[in-house]
């Protein structure tokens, strides 16, 4: 699949990337659906690496509490939210 080399021929940097090197993609000499479909794979991985410090942070906030029944409903709601992505 086109996606597949894509991706491939990036996989060793994909952890480096810049915002100039995400909007070199729309350059590309590819058709712009691949061009868009490349940009939304890398600013999916953006949104979930926010979340996940968003999660990570609410996690410890809970841990701090004494009252572990009240405050287990936000990691419930993390935990729901993990389960449908």
């Amino acid at each position: 699949m086109w996606l597949q080399a894509v991706l491939s021929g990036l996989g060793k940097r994909m952890n480096n990337l810049t915002p100039q090197e995400i909007e070199s993609f729309y350059t590309l000499n590819v058709a712009r659906a691949t061009r868009v479909t490349v940009m939304v794979l890398f600013g999916l991985r953006l949104v979930v690496s926010l979340l996940a410090i968003v999660e990570l942070i609410s996690v410890a906030n809970s841990l701090a509490s004494p009252d572990q029944s009240w405050v287990s409903l936000s990691r419930f709601i993390w935990m729901m939210l993990k389960s449908l992505a």
